[in-house]
């Protein structure tokens, strides 16, 4: 996945700098994502989608596209509450799945 977003920021033009401030986040934790020592939030990649004009399955490189599409339409349906709620539930499993694969 870093790679694609390193791939997306550079089509276009985009600095790094100007990529964290576009997130509202710092240029470091930027440079940890595009580097993969950090996975983006799904509203960072939302936003990461919208302003590299990527759809959001363009980086899910070895999953369905298919099946991105699916959740992100799933989880569009929820109250904001009750998304957050699901995505706060999707980050934690994620962690954890990534740390086991450590």
């Amino acid at each position: 996945m870093h790679v694609l977003i390193l791939r997306a920021r550079k089509s276009q033009n985009i600095t790094q700098l100007e990529m964290a401030k576009k997130l509202g986040i710092s240029r470091q934790t930027y440079v940890d994502i595009e580097n993969g020592v950090r996975v983006p939030r799904v509203d960072l990649l939302n936003k990461i989608s919208e302003i590299t004009n990527k759809p959001v399955s363009y980086f899910f490189e070895r999953n369905n596209p298919m099946d991105c599409e699916r959740l992100l339409g799933l989880l569009s349906e929820l109250e904001p509450k009750r998304r957050d709620w699901y995505m706060k539930l999707f980050e934690k499993i994620l962690e954890e799945e990534l740390d086991f694969s450590s």
